[in-house]
């Protein structure tokens, strides 16, 4: 079973929606301020997206801050299950944001978001979303063809890939 990460009741699916709104609309407000994008970040790190509560949680980003253009959505940072599942989960939750935004979606990928080629062969139908990815140097040698081909193939899809996370050392 997925373990929810928050024990103290601080995150949005353990009970803490109204603090995680009140950070976000800080957050997008300094964003503003300071004319840099910023990506509103569903993560969870697991094999179900908790697709009801980010359908509930991008109801309400993208009614409040859907025509700011600073803001980027991202709908499952780092699935660990199946591609199946992150489609389905973009399936309902894109059509959401669609709602209210035009602005960029970016759809995660199994295995913490470093298969960008998998999500862009999925057939998700959206005239503005890309893919992630996951990348750290330490770790992730983008040489040995793994994640450069992943890279390659999404983008000769037609599909940005994004990289949402990377950093210099493991």
């Amino acid at each position: 079973a997925d373990e929810k990460f928050d024990s103290h009741g601080r995150s949005y699916t353990t009970g803490g929606k109204n603090d995680q709104k009140a950070m976000v609309t800080k957050m997008v407000r300094a964003a503003v301020e300071n004319d840099i994008y910023i990506i509103l970040d569903w993560h969870i790190e697991s094999s179900s997206g908790y697709t009801n509560e980010a359908k509930e949680f991008f109801a309400w980003a993208a009614q409040e801050f859907g025509q700011t253009h600073n803001v980027i959505f991202e709908i499952w940072n780092e699935p660990t299950g199946s591609m199946d599942a992150v489609k389905q989960h973009a399936d309902q939750v894109i059509p959401v944001i669609r709602k209210y935004s035009d602005n960029l979606i970016l759809v995660g990928s199994p295995g913490w978001s470093s298969q960008p080629d998998a999500c862009a062969n999925a057939g998700i139908s959206d005239k503005n979303y890309g893919c992630t990815l996951h990348f750290y140097a330490a770790t992730h040698r983008m040489g040995d063809g793994g994640y450069n081909k992943a890279a390659e193939s999404a983008m000769g899809k037609g599909v940005p890939v994004f990289a949402t996370e990377w950093g210099t050392v493991n």
